[in-house]
């Protein structure tokens, strides 16, 4: 016989003995082989925040799993674990699916729930057989101070039987509504109301899904403008992964489920009202297609849920991304944690963002941040791109590892040339490591990823080579496809294989780290085989900063300094490279090998018989021992150009002035730059991939000529 939906049970709080205290040596971060389903809060007070999961010592969800509570004083930018649930142990009770809630009394209630399961060696299904019964489950609570850490372990309490993995809802006239799953029972996706701020709890009714459809109901309730409650739920994997049903009564009735208008992977989702009084939605994949645990999206709608046009990727491209949960603080912004691959990397990660962003789909405001760390598993240990093994940076001094130019040479450079130089063009990272996976992690500033003549690859992607013993040569490896200013790119490698990886040529690197297996070695390079230690020094146009490459390993400069095995600066500023006398300052201060001089096509005839001497004078009085290359501008139309000719006749005057003073002055025309057949420019002038490989080898065999390489 059916059970009466409007049906009330009075729940007691029951004490149990076991407390919620600090972690031991048994909870070890190094001892979990599984860990995932977060949920976070922060106080509204200090901005403290807390976050919470699950884990234990085998790779599975089992009578070992445990639930964690940590906390950041700082803003996430470092994590505490302050506080385990573990009821027994190695006992056959494992505490799992917990939830952290910031209540509207400013206090915060950590839950999860406790059950006897099937010991670990014996589970292959945790959700069957008798364990998965909710008379078997209990739901705990502890009250804890949202703005300090726990002084000392406290006891839970028991508010009733099931499981709550999302978050309560707290409705307009002060009850708090917690959504709770009693498995394998109808109604299923039940609710708990409280109306004296969670000191007593009542059942009030619930939701029955289609058995066809039921799971495990992950529900989570919204209370619609004119008061009406809709209840999400997650259903068994399909075409329409959620489903809804909604509420006149305050949750005591419910009518029937039906597929929502959006769908879903069967997975967690985060559905919340803002402060705005929109609706925000995180989920996997695009609202109308089931692309499984992957593509994290947020999305906005502005009418209680009937539309969500609006969107933003949190995460993209990566498999095992799941369970959102989230919070909006006061100031408007938005926090959302979800796990990644909760058997291997075991990441814990936190997205930032604001409404806005959502609402147009980019990054607007300063403090979007996506890929977070708030844990990670200890398969991987991460190098911060200020202690990898880096080339390509001329200055050691600068703001941060990836950019060009330290702010102590700012006023040598234009406003357009030092904001060019946050561009982190030319810098590499060259290293080798016997792990045989690694993971690149970067972020960049500007959302506009790609550019009118560049791929969104070229200018905010990161390039992999690997060194080929056979071939004596580099050779491409990895590519990147960023769709978001924060990316990761994951591969296998082959131990002690040399590796290179060069940062995007036309954004701002912000974040870069390289990960690689626990207990894994990254060691420099031995010297090149070349003997050339100093850097080849370009400076120049757009062209010479990497316009219109594919991706980074392929502008000229890069190919070049690969075909002739020497290390490179790239000086390249796009439009604003225009041999300013004050810029003087900035190229010779780089002790280089050879200094490659490419501003032709961004300089008027007028400009050159001005400043092409007296900067091609000054660099050589400051450094009159490293030879110079001065450039043609390239052409794919014609053999020479009248600016190219006005400015040989200038390096020909220099050494009939005097020879051996000079004997180090070069000059390279377009001829040997490129192959003018009309196919090697996107637009006329920079060169396309094809226009690269013939600069590259053109300025590859002149420094091999002039450094007196074979």
């Amino acid at each position: 016989m059916k059970k009466i939906i409007a049906l009330e049970i009075a729940l007691s709080l029951v004490a149990v003995c076991a407390e919620v205290a600090p972690p031991d040596g048994a909870h070890a971060p190094g001892t979990r082989k599984f860990e995932g389903i977060p949920s976070i809060a922060v106080s509204e007070q200090n901005g403290r925040m807390w976050c919470t999961w699950y884990g234990g010592p085998t790779a599975g969800e089992d009578s070992n799993n445990y639930a964690i509570l940590a906390t950041s004083a700082d803003g996430g930018v470092t994590w505490k674990e302050v506080l385990v649930a573990d009821p027994d142990g190695v006992g056959p009770v494992r505490a799992f699916d917990p939830e952290v809630w910031l209540a509207p009394d400013g206090k915060l209630r950590w839950t999860w729930t406790e059950r006897v399961a099937p010991l670990a060696a014996e589970s292959k299904n945790p959700y069957s057989g008798s364990a998965a019964s909710p008379e078997n489950d209990k739901l705990m609570m502890v009250e804890l101070n949202a703005e300090n850490e726990p002084a000392a372990p406290c006891a839970p309490r028991q508010i009733g039987r099931g499981v709550m993995m999302c978050k309560p809802t707290a409705l307009k006239d002060g009850t708090w509504l917690f959504p709770v799953s009693h498995w394998k029972e109808a109604p299923s996706a039940c609710v708990y109301a409280s109306t004296d701020c969670g000191q007593t709890f009542t059942e009030r009714g619930g939701v029955t899904l289609p058995k066809e459809k039921r799971l495990f109901d992950e529900h989570q309730i919204v209370e619609l403008k004119d008061g009406t409650l809709r209840c999400y739920m997650r259903t068994l994997k399909g075409p329409d992964g959620i489903w809804e049903a909604e509420s006149k009564d305050r949750g005591h009735t419910w009518g029937a489920p039906h597929p929502s208008r959006v769908q879903n992977t069967s997975a967690r989702f985060f559905v919340r009202r803002l402060a705005s009084g929109n609706l925000l939605l995180v989920k996997n994949g695009r609202h109308c297609k089931d692309e499984g645990r992957r593509n994290l999206t947020a999305y906005l709608s502005l009418d209680d849920g009937k539309t969500w046009p609006y969107s933003l990727p949190l995460d993209e491209e990566r498999d095992g991304i799941s369970y959102p949960d989230g919070q909006q603080l006061p100031d408007g912004r938005i926090l959302v944690t979800y796990d990644y691959d909760r058997q291997g990397a075991r990441e814990i990660l936190l997205a930032t963002f604001r409404e806005d962003d959502v609402r147009y789909g980019r990054h607007l405001s300063a403090d979007l941040r996506r890929l977070q760390p708030i844990y990670r598993g200890d398969t991987w240990e991460w190098h911060d791109g200020s202690t990898l093994p880096q080339e390509g940076r001329g200055f050691s001094d600068t703001a941060t590892p990836y950019v060009r130019i330290p702010d102590r040479l700012r006023k040598s450079c234009s406003g357009a040339v030092w904001n060019l130089s946050r561009n982190s063009s030319g810098i590499c990272y060259r290293f080798t490591t016997d792990s045989n996976r690694i993971r690149v992690k970067w972020s960049v500033r500007d959302v506009n990823l790609s550019g009118h003549n560049m791929t969104g690859a070229g200018r905010s992607g990161v390039d992999v080579y690997g060194w080929d013993e056979k071939s004596r040569t580099w050779r491409f490896a990895h590519g990147s496809r960023p769709k978001q200013t924060d990316s990761e790119l994951s591969f296998y490698w082959t131990p002690g294989r040399p590796c290179m990886i060069y940062l995007p040529l036309y954004n701002e690197v912000t974040r870069f780290e390289v990960g690689v297996l626990k207990g894994s070695k990254v060691a420099p390079l031995p010297p090149r085989a070349s003997g050339v230690s100093k850097p080849v020094v370009c400076y120049g146009t757009s062209i010479t900063h990497g316009a219109s490459a594919s991706r980074p390993g392929l502008s000229w400069t890069a190919q070049a300094a690969r075909r002739a095995d020497v290390p490179f600066v790239n000086l390249g500023f796009a439009g604003s490279g225009k041999m300013e006398a004050s810029m003087v300052d900035v190229v010779a201060e780089i002790d280089a090998s050879l200094y490659v001089l490419d501003c032709l096509w961004n300089m008027p005839l007028k400009m050159i018989e001005e400043r092409f001497e007296p900067f091609v004078r000054e660099l050589h009085r400051r450094r009159p021992a490293t030879p110079i290359l001065c450039a043609e501008d390239c052409s794919t139309f014609r053999d020479r150009t009248e600016k190219g000719l006005m400015a040989e006749k200038i390096i020909a005057k220099l050494k009939a002035e005097n020879p051996t003073e000079w004997k180090d002055l070069h000059f390279i025309p377009n001829t040997e730059q490129m192959a003018h057949d009309s196919e090697e420019t996107v637009d006329g002038c920079h060169p396309n991939d094809c226009g690269m490989k013939q600069m590259g080898i053109g300025f590859g065999d002149r420094y091999k000529l002039i450094l007196g390489l074979k």
